[in-house]
């Protein structure tokens, strides 16, 4: 009778490991298993990139927005390489090969920067390169090319010009006005009044860059009270964002802004 048990006890345990040993060998991304599959998860190779338009070159000033940019497929030509391009790819690939539109210029980087001094409507066009995967795809030859349409409007056509109407962290028990506007006097100067706490009259900058929904603005009136920062237009929403610093003799505070086109 204690043999019979011992043997019941000892057939259970090998049941018991025997369905727990299959249940964990039902993966097919594990070599162990006998269900493994070299391919699963695995996807043809396509490569892809992102546009985005750069707003300052300015370095490291002012503190924290060295580096003003934004996804998009429309930019601002501008005049000067303030404002530009930058196209990314977005994969470690073995090669990179960058056109745009008929322009016989070819970039073979990763990354790389353009600056257009006129509107253009043209195809960013990528192509890309790695080791076929033979085994997963018979028929990958390695190689992948991407298209994304680019448009370059006048920078009158830039959307972060107009009239504002919100609150900011400098202020947050009152809602006023901001402006953003174009100096007349100046190709490429614009000035954004409403900011300002120093009691100064900000005249217009040649300091900052304009971008199709994006800016950087720096208003300098003096060493006493400055003023530098982003701003972005949100298309859905209607309404603007600045993340401006203003200081006195180099005491800088970071303020937010939000507003409504009026």
């Amino acid at each position: 009778m204690k043999n019979l048990t011992k043997y019941i006890a000892l057939l259970t345990m090998v049941l018991i490991f025997s369905a727990s040993s299959c249940k964990k060998c039902q993966d097919p991304a594990n070599e162990k298993c006998e269900n493994y599959d070299p391919c699963y998860s695995k996807t043809p190779f396509e490569a892809d990139f992102i546009m985005e338009e750069v707003v300052s070159s300015q370095g490291s000033y002012p503190f924290g927005l060295a580096d003003t940019s934004y996804i998009t497929d429309t930019i601002v030509a501008h005049v000067s390489s303030s404002t530009r391009l930058r196209c990314t790819a977005l994969g470690d690939y073995d090669s990179y090969h960058w056109q745009i539109g008929s322009d016989p210029t070819i970039f073979t980087t990763k990354s790389f920067t353009q600056y257009f001094d006129y509107p253009v409507n043209v195809w960013v066009t990528l192509i890309a390169t790695r080791k076929p995967d033979t085994l997963c795809f018979p028929n990958d030859d390695g190689i992948d090319t991407v298209k994304k349409r680019l448009v370059a409007v006048p920078r009158s056509q830039s959307l972060v010009f107009g009239n504002y109407f919100g609150s900011s962290t400098q202020k947050p028990d009152s809602n006023y006005s901001v402006n953003v506007e174009v100096c007349p006097s100046q190709s490429e100067g614009f000035r954004v009044n409403g900011l300002a706490k120093c009691e100064l009259t900000f005249g217009c900058n040649n300091g900052g860059g304009v971008g199709y929904r994006g800016a950087f603005f720096r208003n300098n009136e003096s060493s006493v009270c400055q003023q530098a920062g982003f701003l972005f237009y949100n298309k859905p929403t209607n309404k603007l964002t600045i993340k401006y610093q203003q200081f006195t003799v180099n005491q800088g505070q970071t303020n937010y802004y939000s507003g409504l086109k009026q």
